[in-house]
């Protein structure tokens, strides 16, 4: 636990000095690459989940941590790293486009010249709707309760630049997925809550099966991102806030988000 606390401090201190700037100026830092052991999928974003980021457990950061997180929340730094990640996540999928698969104006062409459309993956929790609050009220502590709330009361409030980068990709003409850990009986659910948050215009949302519910969040996502692309689909960007959401190979490239709330392999 004091490894865990030492870590959060120095993310806290650090964080400041990440995103000094608003994504829309030519200040922005530049976000690392982030080296996963076992794991060749380029992912760039901020490496501030707490256990190392190829450890074969979930994690939870629970009460211990709770004063460290609220801080890191209070200063404003998670929320600048979500801009800036948005930030170079768009951007690279747009250069991507005019570098690969140009059509008029941005927008990309119905299909690159290797024959596939172009796509994006989104994850949904933590990634396009927020869990925070939620957390903080279980001292960073899941619970089935907060699991209701979240998912039949829609209790998740939209992360903004995430939602924005969203909706620049329907406008670049690149086909949205959405691939979550949630099991398909909440399908109704999740979609009502996305609905409602004005979240729309995704080809398809993905989620889990009873049979697929042993699998890693790595496996079970990764194969989804290959049913994509077997689909004629090429992804040029998956975003999440778990490495887990990226790895495993099948984008071009993954980002990842700030999240020391919680680690799933």
């Amino acid at each position: 636990m004091t490894r865990l606390r030492m870590a959060l401090a120095t993310l806290l201190a650090a964080a400041s000095t990440f995103a000094l700037a608003a994504p829309a100026t030519a200040q922005v830092p530049p976000i690392p690459r982030i080296d996963v052991p076992g794991q060749a999928t380029a992912i760039y974003g901020v490496r501030n989940t707490l256990p190392p980021l190829s450890a074969p457990t979930t994690y939870a950061a629970g009460p211990g941590m709770a004063a460290q997180i609220q801080a890191f929340r209070a200063s404003g730094a998670y929320q600048r790293e979500q801009r800036v990640v948005a930030f170079y996540a768009s951007r690279f999928q747009a250069q991507w486009i005019r570098r690969h698969c140009p059509g008029a104006k941005g927008h990309a062409a119905d299909r690159c010249p290797d024959g596939r459309r172009p796509a994006a993956v989104f994850d949904i929790d933590d990634t396009l709707v927020s869990w925070y609050a939620l957390y903080a009220s279980t001292g960073f502590t899941y619970t089935t309760a907060i699991a209701e709330q979240a998912i039949d009361g829609c209790a998740t409030p939209r992360i903004a630049p995430v939602v924005q980068f969203y909706r620049d990709t329907i406008s670049r003409g690149v086909t949205p997925f959405l691939i979550t850990g949630r099991n398909d009986s909440d399908r109704a659910a999740t979609e009502s809550c996305l609905a409602r948050l004005g979240i729309r215009g995704y080809h398809e949302l993905v989620m889990r099966t009873n049979a697929q519910e042993s699998l890693t969040a790595t496996a079970y996502k990764s194969a989804a991102r290959n049913d994509i692309e077997a689909a004629g689909y090429r992804i040029i960007t998956s975003i999440g806030d778990q490495v887990s959401d990226s790895a495993g190979g099948y984008t071009r490239r993954g980002y990842l988000l700030p999240n020391p709330m919680y680690f799933i392999p």
